[in-house]
């Protein structure tokens, strides 16, 4: 590792940072009070050197607190299957 840091090796910004496609792999969305599109958790970290990105960062991203209490989208969710039925 230590070699490839002398070879220009960064880490890819996490936690706090922005969503950016190019740069992470959402593997899931959390409802949260942090700003939309916000990276909240980091479960694999992501590299770059210079501008070539080595490993994309596997992150879960933040998405707005629903209007809905989760019983009533549960119902509502419920109610769209049996329409589709």
């Amino acid at each position: 590792l230590d070699k490839l840091k002398a070879a220009g090796l960064i880490e890819v910004e996490g936690v706090g940072s922005l969503f950016d496609p190019n740069l992470h792999q959402a593997i899931t969305r959390e409802e949260s009070t942090e700003p939309e599109d916000t990276v909240i958790e980091e479960f694999r970290k992501g590299y770059k050197i210079g501008d070539r990105l080595i490993r994309a960062a596997m992150v879960k991203v933040a998405m707005p607190v629903s209007e809905f209490p989760a019983e009533e989208a549960a119902a509502a969710a419920e109610e769209t299957a049996e329409e589709k039925a």
